[in-house]
């Protein structure tokens, strides 16, 4: 049975917002190396942002799944895009390690994986030999939270969202100092479990007055964490995802609550292509990534501010991201039509 869930277009416009702010500003500024670190640190908002978006709309599904059922639509969700992105993934990679003049910072090889690096990506994770090729750690974290909606559904019966989060803050402040096997793995978990179950249990169904305490403390905290230096780089925070990232995480998640919670968002045809294809962009961004580089690889160092070159590397990652979905949407419809799998 389809899922059929209540059409909120203001949830449609954040997350085509978030997606564009994942691919064309934090992966442009990473991946190229680019902008002052205050910035990079600031800005890496967009993982707390998209877990709360997911949770939120699982908030508002007119009909709840069990475990069993759910577990069968996220792998179909999921895993069957990502499988077929990895598989022209890899042919794309034979074809260019044969035929593309290698490059300083984007030298294809396919004969450069090990076998522990072929069984990590196909487990979701990255690789440091295919350049541009971190950001499927996501998939993985976000199929094992949803999948627990279910079982997490029924404790939230018997005991309040509230605290219910407030366990999950002190599973990852626990965690914070320690070191072990897996350790990003596992340490993503409860932060990123605690923004969707945020998202689910307090889209639209909030103390106006909590919230804004919430606000206050986890800003304060923050602007006290960047002075001083001891949250910075951010990106130590998430990877793994910590404590100070659930804080700094929660800080921002607050400010736009508070600040759209009157607020109608737009929503046209360009933000339906990052909102029903994001999943998609998400996937194949290395292509675009490729692109780009190729394309600015012989001027770009001629051009010495950074603001410059971050605003022409976004509006080409953009511009080829959006392009590409038609491309790649089309690829992955006729293969799934082939194999009988239909997306619910």
């Amino acid at each position: 049975m389809t899922l059929i869930m209540t059409r909120d277009t203001n949830l449609d416009t954040c997350r085509a917002l978030v997606m564009i702010h994942i691919v064309c500003i934090i992966h442009v500024l990473y991946f190229f190396g680019l902008g002052h670190e205050i910035a990079r640190s600031a800005l890496l908002f967009e993982m707390p942002a998209i877990f709360f978006i997911a949770g939120a709309s699982q908030s508002l599904a007119k009909r709840e799944k069990g475990f069993l059922e759910t577990v069968k639509n996220r792998c179909k969700r999921l895993l069957v895009p990502f499988y077929i992105f990895l598989a022209i993934l890899y042919a794309w990679m034979a074809i260019m390690t044969f035929l593309a003049e290698p490059t300083d910072n984007f030298n294809i090889d396919i004969t450069a994986l090990s076998l522990r690096e072929v069984l990590k990506t196909l487990a979701t994770g990255g690789c440091a030999n295919i350049p541009f090729y971190g950001y499927t750690w996501f998939i993985s974290c976000y199929l094992i939270i949803s999948c627990s909606l279910p079982l997490q559904r029924w404790v939230l019966r018997r005991i309040p969202a509230w605290l219910w989060l407030a366990l999950m803050a002190t599973v990852s402040a626990v965690l914070t100092p320690l070191h072990f096997p897996a350790e990003i793995e596992l340490k993503n978990l409860p932060v990123y479990n605690f923004f969707f179950i945020a998202g689910y249990a307090y889209y639209k169904n909030y103390s106006l007055n909590a919230l804004r305490i919430v606000c206050l403390i986890t800003v304060a905290f923050t602007i006290y964490g960047f002075a001083q230096g001891f949250i910075m780089p951010m990106q130590d925070h998430k990877f793994p995802a910590d404590i100070f990232f659930l804080v700094f995480g929660t800080a921002w998640l607050t400010v736009f609550a508070l600040t759209l919670r009157r607020v109608r968002l737009p929503y046209n045809g360009l933000l339906k292509i990052w909102n029903v294809r994001g999943y998609g962009i998400y996937l194949y961004q290395i292509f675009s990534f490729y692109i780009v580089y190729r394309i600015t690889d012989p001027w770009m160092a001629s051009i010495s501010q950074d603001a410059s070159q971050i605003i022409i590397y976004a509006a080409l990652v953009f511009a080829a991201s959006t392009a590409l979905s038609y491309v790649f949407d089309g690829i992955e419809k006729a293969i799934v039509n082939k194999l009988r799998v239909k997306k619910t």
